[in-house]
């Protein structure tokens, strides 16, 4: 595990805040709200610090992930990278990490310890895990900058991320990107995903179709790419950006007439734009 959160110090820092007591606060002696640096500088081997960080000021020790063991507010500040389980024992919880959230754990199964997260302030990237579901990320609303989920190959759907509503607009213009994820065959699970705040990328992966997906807003562009197995793009008919085109290429099985009702469901609902496919179904729209 990395972090560079605000204010952390190496082991001395993180000893500190594990302390309970020890920590400077107004109104007791337990920090129920903001914790600067508590995990800072620890190699992931150690998870002593969950139950006082995590759960202040609740019973959620040893939870089962019941939302009502989550606290009201419980932030970490700055980022923080999630290299292995023990790490995400560590953010038990959290209601929000103020920066970045990078998952980068080749082996790594579960996110189940993520029960409490609400908000994420930068970006989150899941890469390369063994993630079969994403249960852990089910409280997760608001997501600051970009999301990425790049290369999961077990994973086998996104029904974790269904209180999922915004991406993007607070720290930067942020961008959705799915890539890969080879088990994926739709999108069921973002139907609650109402705004992203710049573009829309989905590529390389061996969707079938687009279903699951709601309403959504898209500042920027939504691009569809290079999916081998995708033969139907209907359910991204209520997709509508708002500043950029529309793009079906290179999406082998894609019938041509398929695209086209999907963008006429487009410009039904609001969408004003440039849309082009090319090379699809035996070279249709090239």
């Amino acid at each position: 595990m990395t972090t560079d959160a605000a204010g952390s110090d190496g082991e001395t820092e993180a000893g500190a805040s594990s302390s309970g007591n020890e920590e400077e606060s107004t109104g007791g002696s337990t920090d129920s709200g903001t914790t600067e640096g508590s995990t800072s500088g620890t190699t992931g081997g150690s998870t002593s610090d969950t139950g006082s960080n995590a759960t202040s000021g609740s019973d959620s020790s040893g939870s089962t992930g019941v939302a009502n063991d989550c606290p009201d507010s419980q932030i970490l500040e700055g980022s923080f990278t999630i290299e292995n389980p023990f790490d995400v024992d560590m953010l038990e919880g959290y209601t929000e990490v103020a920066g970045d959230l990078s998952i980068d754990a080749p082996g790594l199964a579960s996110l189940d310890s993520l029960y409490c997260l609400e908000r994420i302030g930068g970006h989150l990237t899941i890469t390369g895990t063994d993630i079969e579901e994403l249960g852990g990320l089910s409280a997760l609303q608001e997501i600051g900058g970009s999301f990425e989920l790049l290369g999961n190959n077990s994973l086998v759907d996104l029904m974790g991320l269904s209180s999922l509503m915004t991406v993007g607009g607070q720290v930067s213009p942020g961008e959705v990107r799915i890539v890969g994820n080879d088990l994926l065959v739709d999108l069921e699970g973002l139907g609650s995903l109402a705004s992203i705040n710049w573009s829309f990328d989905i590529s390389g992966t061996n969707l079938l179709s687009l279903d699951g997906l709601g309403a959504i807003t898209v500042g920027g562009e939504f691009r569809v790419d290079y999916n081998g197995l995708l033969v139907d793009v209907t359910g991204s008919g209520a997709v509508v950006p708002q500043a950029g085109a529309v793009y079906f290429h290179h999406n082998f099985m894609l019938p041509c007439d398929n695209a086209e009702a999907t963008v006429a469901l487009m410009q039904a609902a609001g969408f004003t734009g440039v849309a082009l496919i090319d090379d699809n179904l035996d070279g249709c729209g090239a």
